[in-house]
């Protein structure tokens, strides 16, 4: 079997402060047969500099005005040539330099899978790259699973045969186009596989985080070609979610009284 040609794509915008070693950790890595892709978005800090001081270890640099990430991530698709991508986000850092080898040797023993998945490590830019005890892991077990859960986009290796036929990511969605392609690949019947360690370290918080509302609607959106029949599991957690409040509520006045 040929060797895994992966493509790492990182947008950024403005990111002088984070860019660095996120771009160390993708050339430090100790399997060689990489395509690295940086979309900026029209920097106008001293991110050109730090990318340019790198520019022999990159493939690709575009840099121009977009119309938000993922229409700068869609940018990184369609110049991408690698047999499976994956998105590090500028402030994200992979694992440790054998995670791409890791990723090659799993699709050996896994050659049908569509979407490779790990675990992700939370840190705190406070303290630089310092790993806690914080993760975003676990099995995918079904559609409840991933509407339950946060399941971020670094935790998911694609196989480019996923955009070639689910196309580009939803740019409708200002907060959630990836896990909309996530739960679109798993409602669809794609191949999941998840492999036992983690892949990345990503700093805690992010604009979803700030932006809760706008977030939920969009995850609620993302549901909307489901059919009405399959929905019984949403509405079932929703009950359940209430359930768990109230009785909570319950206590407490007890406790109290």
């Amino acid at each position: 079997m040929r060797n895994l040609k992966i493509s790492i794509i990182t947008v950024c915008l403005n990111a002088e402060k984070l860019l660095e070693d996120t771009i160390k950790s993708v050339i430090q890595q100790n399997y060689k047969n990489i395509e690295y892709i940086i979309i900026d978005g029209g920097s106008f800090d001293n991110t050109l500099n730090i990318i340019n001081q790198y520019k022999n270890n990159i493939s690709k640099i575009i840099s121009e005005p977009d119309q938000g990430i993922y229409d700068a991530m869609n940018k990184g698709i369609s110049h991408s040539t690698g047999d499976f991508l994956y998105f590090l986000n500028a402030g994200d850092k992979l694992f440790s330099n054998k995670t791409l080898s890791n990723i090659a040797n799993f699709y050996q023993k896994n050659p049908n899978v569509d979407i490779i998945y790990g675990d992700v490590k939370l840190s705190n830019l406070s303290i630089k790259w310092t790993v806690n005890k914080k993760t975003n892991k676990g099995i995918i077990k079904n559609k409840k699973y991933l509407f339950i859960n946060m399941f971020c986009q670094q935790r998911a290796f694609f196989n480019k045969i996923v955009f070639n036929k689910l196309g580009f990511l939803d740019t409708s969605y200002k907060i959630i186009a990836d896990y909309d392609i996530i739960f679109k690949a798993y409602s669809t019947g794609m191949n999941f596989e998840y492999l036992n360690e983690p892949i990345a370290i990503i700093p805690l918080g992010g604009f979803s985080n700030i932006h809760m509302n706008q977030f939920l609607l969009e995850r609620l959106r993302s549901l909307k070609n489901i059919p009405l029949w399959n929905w019984w599991w949403i509405i079932i957690w929703a009950i359940e979610a209430i359930f768990r409040g109230s009785l909570k509520k319950y206590i407490l006045f007890k406790i109290k009284h």
